[in-house]
């Protein structure tokens, strides 16, 4: 049986590592399922970037000749930084941090791109800074989309 393909990116940019702004300490991230029991500003109490992975939001299939030749999922992934600050001292840009993520999870998906079962693609980034809860939010949606091998 298949690996269900949320859990595949999951993996896949579990592996990203980033610095914080002074390039020496190491961030803190967590990635997590969309929907979970946590508040924001608990997560970021803890963590410098927040990951969140949602279930696909569209899907189809290609036909050639009556038989499905891909079957191709969007699953969007959110990136979540804030400006954090220690001792009253800035410690991680929320913007910066949103800078260094779609860097690395350009590298991670394009690493990752071809398989024996999938293929991956960014198909889209949607960023947008808001204001909720008494936060400054900066989000990015990256719109993977994860094609199956013949099925």
């Amino acid at each position: 049986m298949a690996e269900d393909p949320k859990y595949t990116i999951k993996k896949i940019v579990d592996n990203i590592t980033l610095k914080k702004d002074n390039e020496s300490d190491d961030a803190a991230l967590i990635f997590l399922y969309h929907d979970g029991p946590e508040t924001l500003k608990e997560i970021f109490a803890d963590y410098d970037v927040v990951v969140t992975f949602s279930d696909a939001r569209a899907s189809g299939f290609r036909r050639h000749h009556s038989v499905s030749v891909h079957h191709a999922e969007i699953y969007p992934v959110h990136v979540m930084t804030i400006n954090k600050y220690v001792s009253g001292s800035l410690v991680c840009t929320g913007e910066k941090m949103q800078h260094k993520m779609k860097e690395q999870m350009r590298a991670v998906i394009e690493a990752a791109a071809v398989a024996a079962t999938y293929k991956l693609e960014i198909t889209g980034e949607t960023p947008s800074n808001k204001r909720i809860g008494g936060l400054s939010l900066w989000e990015t949606t990256f719109s993977i989309t994860y094609t199956s091998s013949v099925v």
